[in-house]
């Protein structure tokens, strides 16, 4: 048995992104950059007004105050969209509106709120500074600079980027592909009735929830029964693609044969039971198929629903998000609150107890959400956290700091 420190450690130096594409700009979104993005122009390209007011040359305005008005003569009209106007002459001025290009001679812009105007004239009685309301060429980005990352996930704001520099196509690693592969005779599907010692298969569905949701797409591959041929024939189906996961059969019963079908299907076992609560028997592995480049991660999570899902959290969910190429979200959002109540424990192993953590007077705090029970799969669907308790820790009381891992967003 490892600690979960060893665990992730072993998991992570083993993982190779997967190769990249060329992607149009529409279906970026959630992609994931497989090169470095430098701005071919300046943006914006020109310099252009902040707001809607006057266009002047500063120096005009320097001796204005409210018992000297200066006059300055209004030229014209300058919109977002037009084209680059004649220059602004001494003592006189352009209308503007936001976002349209500032006029050759004009090096601030004047709010209209805070002129007068009549006769074809706006009054200043105040000075106005050089570069008051302009925003400068290149001053979102220069051209050459770098404006993203490889490695760096595209949402909203970072298409806008891409898009704002004139970019209509990008390399960006594909999406992986995760088997799924849940066993046991017990398992029936869902739209099925149960018989005696049935239940329904629910880590098929909560793992395809929580593939997707760390940015990959699943591929179901099960349930395979409890026949070392069928799960042995069902996991090469699922070393095809990118990743295989399996959930059940990693324990010491006479019916969990997983790691023993890993063995028979070249699959590397390079470690198996991690020092933790729920998700112990946990086992890592790697399948390298001839002549391939990088190797197909496998993981093996137990089979209790809470247990499962877990370490899929803990342990697979970083895996995939290197695999996707992403340098971001391998460790979710992690906070630290204090225990509403003792939580007490009589091993030495790592626990990551299901949590409620919310916000009282300004600070953080956190209880534990019943029965911790690996086959309780409502703790989690109540919980927005996990509460981790070291492994040498055996009392923590009420009012202890504790770090929590948040599974779900929560309002602070």
């Amino acid at each position: 048995m490892i600690s979960f420190h060893q665990a992730i450690k072993i998991i992570l130096e083993a993982i190779i992104p997967v190769d990249a594409e060329n992607c149009p700009l529409g279906s970026l979104h959630g992609r994931v950059l497989a090169q470095e993005v430098a701005a071919p122009i300046d943006v914006p390209p020109f310099d252009n007004s902040a707001m809607d007011g006057f266009a002047i040359c500063s120096e005009d305005a320097a001796g204005a105050r409210p018992d000297r008005p200066v006059s300055l003569r209004l030229l014209a009209e300058i919109a977002a969209g037009d084209a680059a106007t004649a220059p602004l002459l001494k003592g006189s001025t352009f209308r503007i509106l936001t976002g349209a290009p500032i006029p050759p001679g004009a090096d601030a812009v004047i709010e209209q709120e805070r002129v007068e105007f009549a006769d074809g004239q706006i009054l200043l009685k105040e000075p106005v500074p050089f570069g008051r309301n302009v925003r400068s060429r290149g001053e979102d980005a220069t051209k050459g600079a770098s404006v993203l990352l490889q490695g760096d996930v595209l949402d909203a704001a970072r298409v806008g980027i891409i898009a704002s520099v004139g970019i209509g196509a990008l390399q960006v690693h594909r999406i992986p592909r995760v088997a799924i592969l849940t066993t046991g005779n017990e398992l029936v599907e869902v739209n099925q009735p149960l018989k005696g010692g049935q239940i329904h298969d629910s880590n098929s569905f909560t793992l395809q929830g929580l593939v997707r949701e760390a940015g990959c797409e699943p591929v179901l591959v099960g349930p395979a029964s409890d026949s070392l041929e069928d799960l042995k024939k069902r996991i090469r189906t699922g070393l095809s693609a990118d990743a295989l996961i399996t959930a059940g059969g990693v324990s010491m019963g006479t019916r969990d044969m997983v790691l023993q079908a890993f063995r028979e299907t070249d699959v590397d076992v390079l470690f198996w039971k991690v020092n933790i609560k729920p998700g112990m028997p946990f086992a890592f592995g790697l399948y390298r198929p001839p002549g391939a480049l990088r190797p197909v991660p496998v993981f093996a999570l137990p089979g209790n629903p809470v247990s499962a899902m877990v370490t899929f959290l803990q342990l697979a969910r970083p895996a995939l998000r290197i695999l996707m190429g992403s340098r971001e979200g391998l460790v979710g959002t992690n906070l630290k609150a204090k225990l509403e109540h003792d939580y007490s424990k009589l091993d030495g192993k790592l626990h990551f107890a299901r949590g409620i953590v919310r916000n009282e007077n300004g600070k953080l705090v956190v209880r534990i959400t019943g029965s911790q029970s690996s086959g309780v799969l409502t703790s989690l669907s109540l919980a927005n956290c996990l509460v981790v308790i070291p492994e040498t820790e055996h009392l923590m009381k009420a009012g202890s700091e504790v770090e929590v891992r948040l599974t779900r967003e929560v309002a602070m």
